[in-house]
């Protein structure tokens, strides 16, 4: 039962928060988040939910405000940021389980995305008052 209204749940808060997307990007987005631990590159996503790549890439910037990979790389981070705080894995495993190839690359993307390399987020999330948690869990597929 409670694993039922979990999932009502996060169907309700996905639906609301892209209500305002076209279907091509609703679809985008849901093939992002489903295979958010995966190597994905623009031209996968098209083929996945049959549409040409360069109008989805104009479309999902144009309704998102980024392009594809930015949109990726940050719902990456902000899984990332999610594990680092809770110390289970090094950044190496990490960068792997997130759907990056590099650990380096990982690193760069965190730093251009937070301004803290990941070392440098994980120290200050050590400063904060003992049960401060502003995070949800990462994005993933349903239980």
């Amino acid at each position: 039962m409670l694993l039922q209204i979990v999932n009502e749940y996060c169907d309700l808060v996905h639906t609301y928060s892209t209500r305002s997307f076209s279907q091509i990007v609703k679809k985008a987005v849901d093939y992002i988040h489903f295979y958010l631990d995966h190597p994905l590159t623009l031209q996968e996503i098209a083929d996945a939910i049959h549409v040409n790549s360069t109008h989805l890439s104009r479309r999902f910037k144009e309704e998102t405000g980024m392009n594809v990979i930015e949109y990726i790389h940050r719902m990456r981070i902000e899984n990332a940021k999610w594990y680092l705080v809770r110390g289970k894995y090094s950044i190496t495993e990490l960068a792997f389980m997130l759907g990056f190839n590099d650990a380096n690359y990982f690193a760069r993307v965190f730093k251009k995305i937070t301004s803290l390399t990941p070392s440098q987020y994980v120290k200050s999330c050590e400063k904060r008052p003992a049960g401060f948690s502003p995070f949800t869990p990462p994005t993933s597929k349903k239980i």
